[in-house]
């Protein structure tokens, strides 16, 4: 996001502190491709994200009332978002999260439009798909697709047969088929 959006943002947070309900609006065309893209980062499930992202602009006007002017409107929504997704991710999963690291939003480009949100949707579901496998299937898949390595190659690194590499790969690749067309489904419904 270049400085100019950036102060537009920090504008349009002391507005809507200040009671500017139209304020709102601006500050959504601005902002929301990354506020969803956190919550997507951090919940790795589509349904889930848009009931966060959701609950996040229905909470604004008490978020813009704890921002603080001599900071980053921009950077101060992002960490909201991402405190918002943690806390939602350790009531999906009864679980403590520990040791995570704020990402600098600051420095990250700017998502504005759905293709770059459909992007990192399929990276997730990629992501999600690589978990399934076993760490030999894991291996098989990124020296293939990632690292541009012949069966042979993978074969000889791994001590076994051009063949078998081709037998695992391709079990891989149904698995991971599997498992993208079942959550896709899921996220249908």
């Amino acid at each position: 996001m270049d400085e100019e959006a950036k102060v537009k943002v920090t504008d349009c947070l002391l507005a809507i502190r200040s009671g500017d309900d139209k304020s709102v609006e601006e500050l959504y065309n601005l902002i929301s491709p990354m506020i969803r893209y956190i919550a997507l980062k951090y919940l790795k499930d589509v349904s889930n994200a848009n009931d966060l992202v959701q609950d996040f602009w229905r909470d604004i006007g008490r978020i813009a009332q704890g921002f603080v002017f001599s900071k980053s409107g921009y950077a101060y929504l992002c960490k909201v978002m991402t405190r918002y997704a943690l806390n939602r991710y350790k009531q999906l999963h009864n679980s403590n999260v520990k040791n995570v690291n704020f990402v600098d939003y600051e420095n990250i480009s700017s998502i504005e439009d759905e293709d770059n949100l459909e992007k990192v949707e399929i990276r997730i579901l990629i992501e999600g798909a690589m978990n399934q496998l076993s760490e030999t299937e894991k291996i098989v898949i990124q020296s293939t697709y990632y690292q541009n390595k012949t069966l042979r190659g993978i074969a000889k690194e791994l001590g076994v047969s051009k063949t078998q590499v081709g037998r695992i790969r391709q079990n891989a690749i149904e698995t991971m088929k599997k498992y993208i067309v079942e959550t896709r489904d899921k996220q249908k419904i």
